[in-house]
């Protein structure tokens, strides 16, 4: 990708058949409306370390892409940004991202570890919406979340929280 891209437009990429493997520069600062849609051998991205937008559907039906790195500046995953990206394994959120809009993992059947940073936690009573419904659900037993140890006193309501967005009672947590 050119050091001069600044935004990757709506659909840029979508349909690309071809590409596995994508390196965000870092002057990317905003991901538009279903930028990579449906690019199905997209297996590696490496998001722009200034990535402040990341919009609804961006990576929908990435069904190859295997894991993602929310970077720092992102504060709101958008509807459906990763919807059917089915062998999506490991999430890693920015600690920055105060919002997962509905729909957002749906049907990433394959995760097996989603990170939750420390600040994130704080909006974990207010979000209630199903993110990560269908999220692992060939990998149940196999998906461990990834918490604060903070919240380790709180873990009937991360338990709750988490199954209310979507996950499997199943799932595993992990304090860290």
């Amino acid at each position: 990708m050119p050091k001069s891209v600044k935004k990757i437009s709506y659909g840029a990429f979508a349909g690309c058949g071809n590409l596995r493997e994508l390196t965000m520069k870092n002057r990317v600062t905003k991901c538009e409306w279903n930028a990579f849609f449906n690019m199905r051998s997209l297996r590696k991205i490496k998001l722009s370390n200034n990535l402040k937008k990341l919009e609804s559907s961006a990576f929908s039906g990435c069904i190859r892409l295997q894991e993602i790195c929310i970077p720092e500046k992102i504060k709101r995953i958008n509807d459906c940004t990763f919807d059917g990206c089915t062998s999506l394994k490991s999430v890693i959120l920015g600690k920055n991202v105060s919002q997962i809009n509905a729909h957002a993992f749906r049907g990433c059947r394959n995760l097996q570890k989603v990170v939750f940073r420390k600040k994130m936690m704080k909006w974990i009573t207010l979000v209630a919406e199903p993110c990560f419904e269908r999220a692992s659900s060939s990998n149940y037993g196999k998906l461990t979340l990834h918490v604060p140890k903070k919240w380790k006193k709180k873990k009937k309501l991360v338990l709750k929280w988490f199954g209310d967005i979507g996950f499997s009672k199943k799932a595993k947590i992990k304090f860290y």
